[in-house]
């Protein structure tokens, strides 16, 4: 579908030490802990607020709730396979009194504070989808548990972003209301082929991607992982980086495609000088945007002008 006007869309993964449960070393002392993800979102919010950026915060249930949520949801799936094995290093942080991290119940209210934003699901575990011994009866009562959470603060779930980008049971999206989902490109994702990913990085002729077609629910185009300049990350020189989501603009401003970024919250935490990036390919936005060559628009407000009632979830 071709709307005639560039557009950009900005989505954020929000799970804190959620995202890497699985990993050891989330147990812990980490740079990512409760001071430092609110210093990072404070950042984001900010920048947002100063260039006029809307935006899509796919949040995990359990990261914006506190250890009681976590303890009540174990009680209940701690023992199913799937859970016992996710569940199995922020327990020993539990037990070990360490919830650093793992938690940030204020998250949804900064959000919705801003007035502009969308809260989007990020699932309520982040599970990933592909693990062994994810059901899709799991999946199910990932989406169910979630959207109650959500109700419970007064939102309308609209859009979601899987967990690890491991895209699974689309068609059960609908029963929640759910319009449509960041798709999956393993190139450009931060998950996928380190080497496949490092090199995708010094493409500064990239392209932006065609519109959605009208579906349900809808595949929001994948987009590009703005690069974390951490690792093997930091030989990507910032230019580059700003060079192509430049060149991405431009090419969405000559064909009416449509650029979509996406990056964790917590990179600005663990990232040199990743504030700064963040900032400038915001600008480089917001000043299209005030000349009026490029819309930005909310996952969920993209999925609303991609559909039609025909094939909005009832």
């Amino acid at each position: 579908m071709t709307t005639g006007k560039s557009q950009f869309i900005l989505s954020f993964d929000c799970e804190g030490k959620w995202g890497m449960a699985s990993d050891p070393a989330m147990v812990n002392s980490h740079a990512i802990g409760d001071t430092s993800l609110k210093w990072a979102y404070q950042q984001i919010l900010e920048s947002l607020d100063q260039f006029s950026i809307p935006s899509s915060f796919g949040v995990v249930g359990l990261f914006a709730q506190d250890l009681s949520a976590f303890e009540a949801f174990d009680a209940t799936h701690g023992a199913e396979p799937a859970y016992a094995s996710w569940f199995h290093n922020p327990k020993a942080a539990f037990r070990a009194r360490n919830t650093d991290g793992w938690f940030y119940p204020t998250l949804i209210e900064d959000i919705q504070n801003c007035k502009i934003h969308e809260v989007s699901s990020h699932s309520y575990t982040h599970l990933p989808f592909h693990n062994e011994s994810v059901t899709r009866e799991i999946v199910e009562n990932e989406l169910r548990t979630m959207n109650q959470f959500m109700q419970s603060k007064g939102v309308s779930l609209q859009s979601m972003i899987y967990p690890r980008n491991q895209v699974a049971h689309t068609d059960l999206l609908p029963e929640f209301r759910i319009s449509g989902y960041r798709d999956s490109n393993d190139k450009r994702s931060a998950y996928g082929s380190k080497i496949g990913t490092l090199v995708d990085e010094f493409n500064v002729f990239s392209k932006s991607s065609a519109h959605s077609r009208q579906e349900v629910p809808i595949k929001i185009p994948a987009g590009y992982f703005l690069n974390w300049r951490n690792g093997p990350r930091l030989v990507i020189p910032p230019t580059i980086t700003v060079q192509r989501f430049n060149h991405l603009l431009d090419h969405a401003e000559k064909t009416g495609g449509v650029v979509h970024m996406w990056l964790h919250p917590h990179n600005l935490i663990t990232g040199k000088n990743q504030v700064q990036l963040f900032n400038r390919v915001l600008q480089s936005v917001a000043q299209r945007q005030s000349q009026g060559s490029l819309s930005v628009l909310t996952m969920g407000d993209y999925c609303k002008q991609i559909s039609t009632p025909s094939t909005s979830p009832n």
